[in-house]
């Protein structure tokens, strides 16, 4: 101690370049989270449509959620005459019934970062429950995707043809 207070001591050069480089590591580590898609969720939902169905049939909806950022859980998805089923193949996949193979098992599916989830023919799509009324062609049915991280999203899904329904597969 001097005679005016305390003595100033400097820590060690190691002692300085350990924290330095400690705390770069902790922001290279933040940063690369933030880039491996754990940033917000953005969805688009596109390409939906509806089969053609007569009175008291299930109708097939077919369409593709792009994931634009970071991962995503479609928790559940419906209509005004009810849920949606995820189908596989014609396999109902609500854990209750069956699966297909390797396939998910009905909700929740997994959107990972930068990718689509498809519901097309012949694989993963989603059945609109029974109506009285038939679905004529031109008629619309609001859909709503609901999702663990992005909030709901609502589209109007416009029933076509059969052909038309299979011709648009590629979505």
């Amino acid at each position: 101690m001097t005679a005016g207070g305390w003595k100033r001591v400097t820590p060690p050069v190691p002692v300085m370049v350990g924290l330095t480089v400690g705390l770069m590591l902790v922001l290279l580590v933040g940063l690369a989270g933030c880039s491996s898609g754990t940033g917000p969720s953005t969805i688009a939902i596109e390409n939906v449509r509806i089969g053609e169905s007569p009175a008291g049939r299930a109708a097939a909806v077919y369409g593709v959620i792009r994931q634009r950022g970071g991962p995503d859980t479609l928790i559940g998805v419906d209509s005004g005459t009810g849920p949606i089923t995820v189908m596989a193949g014609g396999i109902p996949m609500d854990g209750g019934h069956g699966g297909h193979g390797d396939a998910p098992a009905g909700f929740p599916l997994a959107v990972r970062a930068g990718s689509s989830l498809a519901f097309a023919p012949n694989g993963m799509h989603l059945m609109l429950p029974a109506s009285p009324g038939a679905r004529a062609i031109g008629d619309v049915v609001a859909i709503t995707f609901r999702f663990e991280r992005h909030a709901p999203v609502t589209i109007d899904a416009r029933v076509v043809g059969l052909t038309e329904l299979y011709d648009d597969a590629g979505t």
